[in-house]
Formats: structure tokens, C-alpha cells, sequence
């Protein structure tokens, strides 16, 4: 049961991802200037010049983190898998030794 939880995760963790992608789509326009943060604030304040910048670097560091976890994920479901695999074929063989023995 812990298994079929655990494969939920690549998918919180995906959506998680497009939300960094729609960070980083919503930065570049504010750091080339094309658009502004907030209109009522004034054209060169700091908030206007530099919230792109945030947003951007947010948007990667966000769809980054996202993407380590869901491979962590799955190398830990695999290697998991692999294991457990590995563990059942030591066993039967032993069962076998034993048995012809």
C-alpha cells in the first residue's frame, strides 16, 4: 500500500513544477521591461525593477528542487523494487539448496 502512495508523488511534485515554469514565464517579461509589477507603483522603483529577477530565479530554484525530488522518488521506488527482487531470488535459491540437499 505504501508503494501505490509513493507513486502519487511524481504527480504533487509536477504540478509543483508547472508552477515554477509559470514563475519563470511570469519574471521574463518583468526583467525585460515589457510589463510592470504593479502599475500604480513608479516605473523605476525597486519592487518594479527587480521583482523579475525574483520571480525568474524563484521559478528555477522551485522547478529544480521539484525535479530532485521526484528522481529521488524514483530511484528510491526502483532501487526498492531492485532489492526486494534481488532478496526474493536469494531466498528461492536457498529454498532450492536446501531442498535438494
Amino acid at each position: 500500500m505504501n508503494e501505490y502512495f509513493k507513486l502519487g508523488y511524481p504527480l504533487i511534485f509536477g504540478l509543483w513544477l508547472v508552477v515554477g515554469v509559470n514563475w519563470i514565464k511570469a519574471g521574463r517579461p518583468l526583467i525585460k521591461r515589457q510589463k510592470q509589477y504593479q502599475p500604480w507603483l513608479e516605473p523605476n522603483s525597486y519592487l518594479n525593477k527587480y521583482i523579475g529577477y525574483h520571480f525568474f530565479i524563484g521559478g528555477i530554484f522551485f522547478s529544480f528542487g521539484c525535479a530532485l525530488g521526484i528522481l529521488g522518488i524514483l530511484i528510491e521506488l526502483v532501487l526498492h523494487h531492485q532489492l526486494q527482487v534481488k532478496l526474493f531470488c536469494e531466498l528461492s535459491s536457498q529454498k532450492l539448496a536446501t531442498i535438494h540437499v
